[in-house]
Protein backbone atom coordinates (compact mmCIF):
# COMPACT_ATOMS: atom_id res chain seq x y z
CA UNK A 1 0.00 0.00 0.00
CA UNK A 2 1.23 3.31 -1.09
CA UNK A 3 0.59 7.42 -1.41
CA UNK A 4 1.74 7.30 -5.10
CA UNK A 5 1.39 11.38 -5.62
CA UNK A 6 1.59 10.26 -9.91
CA UNK A 7 2.26 7.16 -10.79
CA UNK A 8 4.13 7.21 -14.00
CA UNK A 9 6.98 8.50 -12.79
CA UNK A 10 7.94 5.92 -9.98
CA UNK A 11 7.14 2.87 -12.53
CA UNK A 12 11.07 2.30 -13.14
CA UNK A 13 11.73 2.67 -9.36
CA UNK A 14 9.00 0.40 -9.15
CA UNK A 15 9.85 -2.33 -12.03
CA UNK A 16 13.31 -2.10 -10.36
CA UNK A 17 12.11 -3.21 -6.79
CA UNK A 18 9.84 -6.27 -8.38
CA UNK A 19 12.72 -7.65 -9.80
CA UNK A 20 15.50 -6.89 -7.33
CA UNK A 21 13.46 -7.50 -4.08
CA UNK A 22 12.15 -10.80 -3.06
CA UNK A 23 10.04 -8.88 -0.63
CA UNK A 24 8.28 -6.82 -3.99
CA UNK A 25 9.19 -9.61 -6.38
CA UNK A 26 6.83 -12.71 -3.92
CA UNK A 27 4.14 -9.45 -3.25
CA UNK A 28 0.56 -10.53 -4.28
CA UNK A 29 -1.27 -7.39 -4.73
CA UNK A 30 -0.16 -3.94 -4.67
CA UNK A 31 -2.49 -1.10 -4.14
CA UNK A 32 -1.70 3.00 -5.24
CA UNK A 33 -3.38 5.99 -4.11
CA UNK A 34 -2.83 9.69 -5.16
CA UNK A 35 -2.00 7.50 -9.19
CA UNK A 36 -3.01 10.87 -10.69
CA UNK A 37 -4.28 8.36 -13.66
CA UNK A 38 -6.65 9.54 -16.52
CA UNK A 39 -8.11 8.74 -19.34
CA UNK A 40 -4.65 10.15 -21.04
CA UNK A 41 -3.06 7.60 -19.15
CA UNK A 42 -1.85 4.74 -21.43
CA UNK A 43 -2.12 0.63 -19.66
CA UNK A 44 0.93 -0.04 -21.05
CA UNK A 45 3.15 3.18 -19.01
CA UNK A 46 1.70 1.82 -15.31
CA UNK A 47 1.43 -1.99 -15.84
CA UNK A 48 4.37 -4.13 -13.76
CA UNK A 49 5.82 -7.63 -15.13
CA UNK A 50 3.68 -10.49 -13.46
CA UNK A 51 0.70 -8.32 -12.15
CA UNK A 52 -2.50 -7.73 -13.47
CA UNK A 53 -3.39 -3.81 -13.50
CA UNK A 54 -7.20 -2.60 -11.89
CA UNK A 55 -7.81 1.01 -12.26
CA UNK A 56 -10.05 3.49 -10.69
CA UNK A 57 -9.20 6.38 -12.28
CA UNK A 58 -10.66 9.71 -10.39
CA UNK A 59 -13.17 11.10 -12.76
CA UNK A 60 -13.20 14.23 -11.18
CA UNK A 61 -10.78 16.99 -10.37
CA UNK A 62 -11.42 16.48 -6.34
CA UNK A 63 -12.21 13.71 -3.92
CA UNK A 64 -11.54 11.26 -1.50
CA UNK A 65 -13.23 12.71 1.27
CA UNK A 66 -15.94 10.59 2.88
CA UNK A 67 -17.87 12.55 5.73
CA UNK A 68 -19.79 10.54 8.73
CA UNK A 69 -22.42 12.26 10.88
CA UNK A 70 -21.90 9.72 13.65
CA UNK A 71 -20.54 6.34 13.18
CA UNK A 72 -20.51 3.63 10.64
CA UNK A 73 -19.18 0.52 10.50
CA UNK A 74 -19.38 -2.39 8.16
CA UNK A 75 -16.94 -5.48 7.84
CA UNK A 76 -17.75 -5.38 4.08
CA UNK A 77 -15.52 -2.36 3.59
CA UNK A 78 -12.05 -2.58 2.89
CA UNK A 79 -9.90 0.09 4.56
CA UNK A 80 -7.15 1.66 2.09
CA UNK A 81 -5.18 4.50 3.01
CA UNK A 82 -1.39 5.78 3.33
CA UNK A 83 -0.99 4.02 6.31
CA UNK A 84 2.81 2.97 5.02
CA UNK A 85 2.64 -0.31 7.10
CA UNK A 86 4.24 -3.19 5.95
CA UNK A 87 2.75 -6.67 6.71
CA UNK A 88 5.18 -8.57 5.03
CA UNK A 89 6.90 -9.98 8.19
CA UNK A 90 3.36 -10.59 10.12
CA UNK A 91 2.76 -13.09 6.90
CA UNK A 92 6.28 -14.74 5.79
CA UNK A 93 5.86 -18.66 6.56
CA UNK A 94 7.66 -19.97 9.45
CA UNK A 95 10.28 -21.45 6.78
CA UNK A 96 11.07 -18.16 5.55
CA UNK A 97 11.91 -17.16 8.55
CA UNK A 98 14.56 -19.84 9.30
CA UNK A 99 18.07 -18.75 9.81
CA UNK A 100 20.61 -19.99 7.15
CA UNK A 101 22.59 -22.94 7.99
CA UNK A 102 26.65 -23.51 7.43
CA UNK A 103 27.68 -26.96 5.88
CA UNK A 104 31.53 -27.12 5.15
CA UNK A 105 32.28 -28.46 1.08
CA UNK A 106 35.11 -29.67 -0.72
CA UNK A 107 36.52 -27.10 -3.87
CA UNK A 108 37.23 -29.96 -5.92
CA UNK A 109 39.36 -29.01 -9.06
CA UNK A 110 41.97 -30.96 -11.84
CA UNK A 111 44.37 -30.52 -9.72
CA UNK A 112 43.06 -31.64 -6.14
CA UNK A 113 42.27 -34.66 -8.23
CA UNK A 114 45.65 -35.25 -9.98
CA UNK A 115 47.12 -35.08 -5.98
CA UNK A 116 44.60 -37.57 -4.69
CA UNK A 117 45.47 -40.11 -7.59
CA UNK A 118 48.89 -39.46 -6.46
CA UNK A 119 48.79 -40.36 -2.78
CA UNK A 120 46.81 -43.54 -4.11
CA UNK A 121 49.55 -44.36 -6.71
CA UNK A 122 52.11 -44.40 -3.96
CA UNK A 123 50.50 -46.29 -1.02
CA UNK A 124 51.84 -49.68 -0.40
CA UNK A 125 48.35 -51.32 -0.36
CA UNK A 126 49.58 -54.71 0.64
CA UNK A 127 51.25 -53.51 3.57
CA UNK A 128 48.15 -51.80 4.32
CA UNK A 129 45.44 -54.55 3.92
CA UNK A 130 48.25 -57.31 5.83
CA UNK A 131 47.18 -56.96 9.28
CA UNK A 132 43.31 -57.94 8.19
CA UNK A 133 44.01 -60.64 5.90
CA UNK A 134 40.48 -62.46 5.99
CA UNK A 135 38.89 -60.07 8.10
CA UNK A 136 36.34 -58.24 5.46
CA UNK A 137 34.89 -55.82 8.05
CA UNK A 138 37.94 -54.47 9.41
CA UNK A 139 39.36 -54.28 5.89
CA UNK A 140 36.49 -52.18 4.81
CA UNK A 141 37.29 -50.10 7.54
CA UNK A 142 40.84 -49.69 7.32
CA UNK A 143 40.63 -48.77 3.35
CA UNK A 144 37.62 -46.55 3.97
CA UNK A 145 39.16 -44.88 7.03
CA UNK A 146 43.02 -44.20 5.02
CA UNK A 147 40.43 -42.92 1.99
CA UNK A 148 38.74 -40.06 4.09
CA UNK A 149 42.19 -39.34 5.53
CA UNK A 150 43.58 -38.54 1.82
CA UNK A 151 40.80 -36.86 0.71
CA UNK A 152 41.16 -34.20 4.30
CA UNK A 153 44.48 -33.64 3.55
CA UNK A 154 44.35 -32.92 -0.25
CA UNK A 155 41.14 -31.92 -1.22
CA UNK A 156 40.37 -28.19 0.76
CA UNK A 157 36.99 -27.55 2.53
CA UNK A 158 35.12 -24.25 2.64
CA UNK A 159 32.42 -23.24 4.50
CA UNK A 160 29.38 -22.10 2.75
CA UNK A 161 25.53 -20.67 4.58
CA UNK A 162 22.69 -22.46 2.86
CA UNK A 163 19.29 -20.47 2.94
CA UNK A 164 15.71 -22.36 3.41
CA UNK A 165 14.62 -20.67 0.57
CA UNK A 166 16.98 -21.18 -1.86
CA UNK A 167 16.00 -23.05 -5.09
CA UNK A 168 17.65 -26.12 -5.88
CA UNK A 169 18.67 -24.82 -9.55
CA UNK A 170 20.77 -21.64 -8.15
CA UNK A 171 24.27 -22.55 -8.86
CA UNK A 172 27.60 -20.93 -7.52
CA UNK A 173 28.04 -19.07 -11.24
CA UNK A 174 23.85 -17.99 -11.20
CA UNK A 175 24.45 -16.50 -7.65
CA UNK A 176 27.68 -14.73 -8.93
CA UNK A 177 25.39 -13.54 -11.72
CA UNK A 178 23.12 -11.77 -8.78
CA UNK A 179 25.68 -10.15 -7.29
CA UNK A 180 27.24 -8.77 -10.50
CA UNK A 181 23.34 -7.26 -10.93
CA UNK A 182 23.13 -6.07 -8.11
CA UNK A 183 26.51 -4.38 -8.54
CA UNK A 184 25.50 -3.14 -11.68
CA UNK A 185 22.42 -1.81 -10.69
CA UNK A 186 24.12 0.76 -8.33
CA UNK A 187 26.68 1.90 -10.74
CA UNK A 188 23.53 3.06 -13.05
CA UNK A 189 25.20 1.53 -16.06
CA UNK A 190 21.91 0.85 -18.13
CA UNK A 191 23.59 -0.78 -20.93
CA UNK A 192 25.69 -3.06 -18.37
CA UNK A 193 22.62 -3.71 -16.85
CA UNK A 194 20.97 -5.03 -20.03
CA UNK A 195 23.51 -7.10 -20.79
CA UNK A 196 23.88 -8.74 -17.34
CA UNK A 197 20.02 -8.87 -17.24
CA UNK A 198 20.50 -10.92 -20.36
CA UNK A 199 22.94 -13.25 -19.37
CA UNK A 200 20.94 -13.66 -15.96
CA UNK A 201 18.20 -15.02 -17.79
CA UNK A 202 20.17 -17.18 -19.93
CA UNK A 203 22.01 -18.81 -17.25
CA UNK A 204 18.28 -19.17 -15.20
CA UNK A 205 17.29 -21.24 -18.09
CA UNK A 206 20.42 -23.42 -18.08
CA UNK A 207 19.93 -24.03 -14.31
CA UNK A 208 16.53 -24.98 -14.27
CA UNK A 209 17.12 -27.05 -17.65
CA UNK A 210 20.30 -29.25 -15.67
CA UNK A 211 18.08 -30.04 -12.68
CA UNK A 212 15.21 -30.81 -14.69
CA UNK A 213 17.17 -33.64 -16.66
CA UNK A 214 19.32 -34.52 -13.45
CA UNK A 215 15.83 -35.34 -11.67
CA UNK A 216 15.15 -37.09 -14.75
CA UNK A 217 17.75 -39.27 -14.39
CA UNK A 218 16.89 -39.96 -11.22
CA UNK A 219 13.80 -40.94 -11.79
CA UNK A 220 14.76 -43.59 -14.38
CA UNK A 221 17.48 -45.02 -12.07
CA UNK A 222 14.33 -45.66 -9.98
CA UNK A 223 16.07 -43.62 -7.72
CA UNK A 224 13.09 -41.82 -5.69
CA UNK A 225 14.88 -40.68 -2.51
CA UNK A 226 17.47 -38.48 -4.05
CA UNK A 227 14.46 -36.56 -6.05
Amino acid sequence: MGNMRSLPNKMDELSALTRLQREYRECSLMCFTETWLNGLSSDSHVTLDGFQLVRADRKANEGGHIRVKEQYCSKDIKLLADLNLNLSPAYIPMVNKQPPTKRYVRSWSEETSMALRDCFDTTDWDVLCEPHREDIDGLTTCITDYINFCVENTVHTRKVRCFPNNKPWVTPDLKALLNEKKRVFRSGDKEELRRVQKELRRGIRRGKDSYRRKLEERLKGSNAREV
